[in-house]
């Protein structure tokens, strides 16, 4: 594809390099010297970078595509806020800035580019987590970011330029706006945040992990910094929780929570726009709208939800409504209208698991204090357990913490070796304790048909 910017250059390399990308590279300092080896790097959606060798250095030449105002990109912003990451250890020495060329020349960092697997892996959480933390303890940028406003912005855009929108988008503003009302009731303030830290912006050297690519950067919530990362790599939600907790230092489920919804599903929503503008405008050859549409889907699922969440097998009404008197009331009064949940509350737990647990929790915890029973000397756990358990507590061997708190097995155990199940006892350091898995293997769950379900406890 032709490249927009003050050179007209063929960014895709057919035939050689062309003749305007060494002429504009002698017009930079750091790039002038030859001989001069250049190389095309993979990625680059709003930009084409090269890895550059001279004599003087090896170096990465970010020539951005014109049209990036779309986009919210601010040029002069990036140069800056490069220039910040870097002073703080998370980013690429700046070397270069020619704004009237759209050239930004960095440090090349010698090192492997991730891939999603490489982001899941539980090597590497901590690993990112601290590379956030370098970043965003470091001095602030000088311009914010908040994908609401993005977001609002994006969608003038797209609906004043007449671009292609994913049908049913508006249908969600709804519950956009209702989740940014939401946000704002616990709000902790703003760092310097990437804010697209998607696996290929993670550098790793073999000793700590580069941030790299601050086009979308900005003052932004760590949480959206961190549910971005998760969303990006598509993690699994113990993986998350992972993230989380490797943050801050310990467990924080609200921390959780704001990062799933703020980074995953309010970024996806609006990153779907982003991906619609560039469908619409990029003169890169890349399919923009399969991206947009990978992002909307996934914020309509968190947004939205199916009716057998209530009605389905093993759904509110299947469980708590057992002897039909829902069903009843709504064939005599309403048999076409859909369930709603029209009113909800708090509830406390006495722990961190499934309720469906806890009563199996307080026998254990019962016998161990009336008979000053230590975890050593256990040699088997039954639990007996009615039939609509197993289809709850699905998890008998777990993979990490959030899997223990639906595994009768893993809290069983872990409450007979700690004493208790608090928050403490579903962290990933907890999870891969070799004797809290030699524990498990002593628990045994049988399911007694004897046992009691909720159908017969409500015709009592």
């Amino acid at each position: 594809m032709a490249y927009g910017g003050a050179y007209g250059l063929d960014l895709s390399f057919r035939g050689g390099i062309p003749a305007d990308l060494d002429a504009l590279f002698d017009q930079s300092k750091s790039l002038a010297a030859t001989p001069r080896t250049i190389t095309e790097l993979p990625g680059g959606l709003t930009n084409r970078n090269y890895k550059v060798t001279t004599p003087d250095g090896t170096f990465v030449a970010r020539l951005s595509s014109g049209g990036s105002e779309l986009l919210a990109i601010d040029r002069d912003c990036e140069y800056r806020n490069s220039v910040t990451a870097a002073a703080a250890g998370a980013g690429a020495p700046v070397v270069e800035y020619r704004p009237q060329d759209r050239l930004l020349v960095i440090g090349y960092l010698e090192g492997r580019t991730f891939g999603a697997a490489d982001v899941a892996g539980h090597e590497n959480i901590p690993r990112i987590a601290d590379a956030c933390r370098r970043l965003h303890h470091g001095a602030r940028f000088g311009n914010d970011f908040d994908m609401f406003d993005i977001q609002r912005r994006y969608l003038s855009v797209a609906r004043a330029r007449g671009f292609r929108i994913p049908a049913g988008y508006d249908d969600l503003l709804p519950q956009f706006s209702t989740a940014e009302k939401a946000l704002a009731v616990r709000a902790e303030g703003t760092v310097p945040c990437n804010n697209d830290l998607l696996p290929a912006n993670l550098i790793d050297d073999g000793e700590r992990i580069w941030l790299i690519d601050y086009e979308l950067s900005g003052n932004n919530d760590a949480c959206f910094e961190l549910g971005n990362i998760a969303a990006e790599a598509q993690l699994s939600a113990g993986a998350l929780e992972e993230l989380v907790t490797a943050y801050y230092g310990r467990p924080r489920r609200s921390k959780t929570a704001r990062a799933w919804l703020l980074g995953g599903l309010v970024g996806m929503y609006g990153w779907t726009l982003w991906g619609a503008i560039q469908n619409g405008a990029s003169p890169i050859d890349y399919d923009f709208w399969s991206w947009a549409m990978e992002r909307f889907e996934g914020a309509a699922r968190g947004f939205t939800a199916t009716d057998s969440v209530l009605e389905g097998p093993s759904g509110i009404l299947d469980v708590y409504d057992q002897a039909g008197a829902v069903g009843e009331l709504r064939a005599a009064f309403a048999p076409d209208a859909p369930i709603e949940l029209i009113e909800g509350g708090i509830a406390f737990k006495r722990f961190a698991c499934c309720g469906a647990i806890h009563t199996a929790l307080d026998a254990l915890l019962d016998l161990v204090a009336a008979d000053s029973i230590e975890a050593e000397d256990v040699a088997r756990i039954t639990v007996r357990v009615n039939s609509l358990t197993p289809g709850v507590l699905v998890h008998h061997v777990t993979q990490n913490p959030m899997q223990g708190k639906f595994s009768l097995e893993y809290s069983l155990a872990v409450a007979l070796l700690d004493g208790r199940a608090g928050p403490e006892q579903y962290t990933p350091a907890r999870a891969a304790d070799p004797a809290l898995a030699a524990m498990m293997e002593r628990v045994d769950v049988v399911v007694d048909p004897s046992k009691l379900v909720l159908r017969e406890l409500s015709e009592w």
